[in-house]
């Protein structure tokens, strides 16, 4: 091939592993050898620091896009949710005796079944102290 100068540098990742390899040839004798070797190991340290950095810059392209799409479900699953509450803001009309209510069909439904059925919630049973009092404190034991 007629080569009379050949200078090669290793290219090394952040992690000190063999990534590339460059090499200078050159087909006439060249005085000033440890010049350009010296161009080369810097090079070749320029070209791993620039490799390892499109590795981070796509790691983290990866990571906001997947952030992103995660961000965007929160969102999603968020504005259903406040879909959700919006359908309990309002005037509901309630049967001022009995406390049921009446839905947009005109049916009658008990407090706890219709939150239950436009919302998240779920109820759970228990006799506050006033109740007891009005309503157990006279029976024969």
């Amino acid at each position: 091939m007629g080569i009379e100068l050949y200078i090669g540098a290793p290219v090394l990742n952040r992690d000190g592993d063999l990534a590339s390899l460059l090499v200078l040839l050159h087909d006439k004798k060249v005085e000033k050898q440890d010049f350009y070797r010296e161009i080369v190991e810097f090079l070749a340290l320029r070209i791993g620091t620039e490799l390892d950095k499109l590795y981070i810059e796509e790691r983290l392209r990866i990571k906001v896009a997947d952030r992103t799409t995660a961000l965007e479900e929160s969102n999603q699953k968020l504005q259903q949710a406040l879909n959700e509450v919006k359908q309990l803001s309002g005037l509901l009309p309630i049967c001022s005796h009995c406390k049921k209510i009446r839905d947009g069909s005109g049916y009658w439904n008990s407090i706890e079944q219709y939150i239950t059925e436009h919302s998240e919630a779920q109820f759970s049973h228990g006799i506050c102290s006033d109740c007891i009092k009005e309503h157990y404190s006279n029976r024969d034991t």
